[in-house]
């Protein structure tokens, strides 16, 4: 390789790596209350104290057009109550994303087939995601459910509005880790998928 050729390699590296952040900014861990269990949300609710708002948090990594990541769920909108899938508690903490897109417009879009506090925390269901980045920066939409084999949760969906709270670089590996118990014996086995 020649001296010549060095810059141009150089170039067309770097050219390649911001080739995967042209559409809009929805990388980071992104934070909503969902409201209590009554009109405005017949999705995501907590069976012992379905009047406390629950937390809920979305992981986002964008890769050009396809967005990888996560939802976990806490005990409160304060997310300062970790839920456990784990013995004795056996709680729907967490699900991976599905399908996830952003389009040039900030408009993410997912699937997710997981336990769901409130309507299915011991049983995978299948969730639609469409939030839409606006110009002040909070990330807004509906989880709805997605589910033929579900008829009863047909119309069960919450809006939600999420803000972030930090990027994903200046995030530690670990919230990526979603918990997904092995047997029954080992907790909820229906959380982590």
């Amino acid at each position: 390789m020649t001296h010549r050729t060095r810059p141009w390699l150089a170039l067309l590296l770097v050219a390649g790596v911001g080739a995967c952040a042209t559409g809009p900014d929805v990388d980071g861990v992104w934070h909503a209350a969902a409201p209590a269990k009554g009109p405005n949300n017949s999705l995501l609710f907590s069976l012992s104290e379905p009047q406390t708002p629950l937390g809920v948090e979305l992981v986002l990594g964008a890769y050009g057009p396809d967005v990888a990541g996560l939802v976990r769920y806490y005990r409160s909108g304060q997310f300062d109550q970790s839920r456990l899938p784990v013995l004795a508690r056996k709680e729907c903490e967490c699900g991976f994303l599905h399908q996830a897109k952003v389009d040039a417009s900030g408009r993410v879009t997912f699937e997710l087939e997981s336990c769901v506090p409130g309507t299915s925390w011991d049983a995978p269901l299948a969730l639609h995601g469409a939030l839409n980045l606006l110009e002040d920066g909070r990330l807004v939409g509906t989880l709805s459910v997605d589910d033929p084999s579900q008829p009863t949760l047909a119309t069960a969906t919450v809006q939600l509005t999420f803000l972030r709270v930090a990027t994903t670089g200046m995030s530690d590996p670990a919230i990526l880790d979603c918990q997904h118990p092995a047997t029954l014996a080992d907790g909820n086995t229906t959380s982590g998928l």
